[in-house]
């Protein structure tokens, strides 16, 4: 039987393949569609209605919120984790409706005069200079994940070895 510490390890490089494998990080600019203010104003009302939309999104559709912060330059950007098998259809000005919906409901007076032909919010994916092509297939990953699975049970030098080059890949520690 592994001791804690091996299998705390083995859980973690689990997370790290499967989040990578079925998951898609985006960074998303919030602003309003009115000139008349800026989402930096309103950045704690709207952190607020983001929180409050999360958990839908999460229960209906698998996407996480997994913060809303300012950055450098006074924008507001919320970042999102969205599953692999519905990224490429995943509006995501329609799904947060909800965040909109929230202002209007408990700030009314203040949010109903900058709504703009139905919009109150614009939201803009920010590419990631990193971002690429992904060539693998979603099968392709799954046979991954149970190749690797298949690793962890065997005990000789070989599989360790292997092993241990899969994580220095997961943890960037390649040569």
């Amino acid at each position: 039987m592994p001791n804690k510490d091996v299998i705390i390890h083995i859980v973690k490089i689990k997370t790290l393949i499967i989040e990578r494998a079925y998951t898609m990080e985006k960074n998303v600019q919030i602003d309003m569609a009115s000139n008349k203010s800026t989402a930096y104003e309103n950045y704690a009302e709207i952190k607020k209605a983001v929180e409050s939309a999360a958990m839908g999104l999460y229960s209906k559709y698998d996407v996480q919120i997994l913060n809303v912060f300012l950055s450098d330059n006074k924008k507001v950007i919320m970042k999102l984790r969205i599953p692999d098998d519905i990224v490429e259809n995943f509006s995501i000005g329609n799904h947060m409706r909800g965040v909109a919906f929230y202002l209007l409901k408990n700030y009314n007076e203040k949010y109903s005069e900058l709504v703009v032909g139905k919009r109150l919010l614009i939201y803009t994916v920010i590419p990631t200079p990193t971002e690429k092509e992904d060539n693998v297939s979603f099968d392709n990953k799954l046979s991954a994940i149970s190749k690797f699975i298949d690793l962890l049970k065997n005990d000789d030098e070989e599989s360790k070895a292997k092993i241990s080059q899969i994580i220095a890949v997961l943890y960037g520690e390649e040569d």
